[in-house]
């Protein structure tokens, strides 16, 4: 007897039954872990009031709303596949609210609300670092000071009658978003903006309440691309003890007439792997070197401001290349981390000019 193609598989039986079946079934733990939390009274003070005889309490419309974004909805309308589920009924003792009723309640957050809400985003990523870094094993734990990046970005549209639709720069008719995220992915801050709103505006603010949970010595990072390379998110980063690095502007630091003034350059070093790489995949590895200058801004006569800069040698095809006047080096952006203050380090961006005197 071959008992080699005796072997079957335990197949799957599928059988009829008139239980009801939902695929919302994770959303009750979701739901319970938050319960329990300590961002549950928090995010009630977040809340508008309801006090209509017919309000089924602010709270459970929050916890309906959460368990929306959380399922993935895309609208309101979206919330009555809730209204007919038998586990989500379950878990908010009764139906589900219908979009009309949810309209109304997102209706009467005011700007207190908003900026209540802002303030909590940056608490419950706190919440959500040090729970990771209690329960999540040595090799995974999350760093308890937060990396932060501020950046905005565009989000086009189609309609017409928006609030705050507006043409930006590239010419998009569009909103504008200014977010601050960490490092694990985690929503610090938001701002959405009419869409000419220039990168920038209003980061002072963002940051003091991403921060805000944090003291002066508390370990903290930030960094940001050249629209925030500016006198107020650099005295704010200051005030607030936080390391930054930003991309330095021509506009604010003038770092392409200081280029002369750097006397000293270090080879980059390449690491084993990156030399493998290169070897495995038939590519060259750039000549890099990094050199430094300190920049004296005009608002302080006191303060120095170390800029690192990364120069690459340019390909022989290069050097005659009009995009790159004619030089030997290309000067860009240099990748290193945000250190503490005192020791300020900037990034700064592409730049190709001749070789310096």
């Amino acid at each position: 007897m071959d008992t080699q193609h005796d072997f079957r598989p335990e197949y799957l039986r599928l059988e009829p039954t008139k239980t009801r079946l939902t695929s919302m079934a994770g959303l009750q733990t979701l739901i319970e872990a938050f319960d329990r939390s300590a961002l549950k009274e928090p995010f009630i003070k977040c809340l508008p009031e309801r006090s209509s005889n017919r309000s089924q309490g602010a709270y459970r419309l929050g916890l309906i709303q959460l368990s929306s974004f959380m399922y993935g909805h895309d609208c309101l309308a979206d919330l009555e596949r809730f209204r007919s589920d038998p586990a989500l009924t379950r878990i908010m003792c009764g139906e589900t609210v219908a979009p009309r009723t949810m309209g109304d309640f997102l209706r009467d957050f005011q700007d207190p609300n908003i900026n209540e809400f802002n303030s909590f985003l940056a608490l419950q990523s706190q919440v959500y670092r040090k729970q990771l870094e209690r329960m999540l094993k040595k090799q995974f734990k999350p760093s308890l000071a937060p990396h932060l990046s501020i950046d905005s970005t565009s989000h086009v549209q189609h309609g017409k009658k928006m609030e705050g639709l507006s043409y930006n720069y590239k010419n998009e008719w569009c909103l504008d978003s200014q977010v601050i995220f960490d490092e694990l992915g985690f929503c610090w801050d938001l701002e959405l903006r009419p869409g000419n709103t220039k990168s920038g505006v209003g980061a002072s603010d963002q940051i003091v309440r991403a921060f805000k949970n944090y003291s002066f010595k508390d370990e903290k990072y930030l960094s940001g691309d050249s629209a925030y390379c500016n006198q107020d998110v650099i005295k704010t980063c200051m005030g607030l003890g936080a390391s930054f690095t930003l991309t330095a502007n021509q506009a604010t630091t003038g770092w392409e007439d200081h280029i002369g003034e750097i006397t000293e350059w270090v080879s980059w070093k390449y690491t084993d792997q990156e030399k493998r790489n290169a070897e495995y995949f038939g590519y060259e590895l750039d000549d890099v070197w990094l050199g430094r200058f300190y920049w004296q801004p005009s608002w302080n006569e006191v303060l120095r401001i170390p800029i690192v800069v990364k120069r690459t040698r340019l390909k022989k095809d290069e050097q005659t290349s009009l995009l790159t006047g004619g030089g030997e080096w290309k000067y860009c952006t240099s990748s290193h981390q945000p250190v503490r203050v005192g020791v300020m380090m900037y990034r700064v961006r592409t730049y190709a000019t001749k070789k310096p005197n």
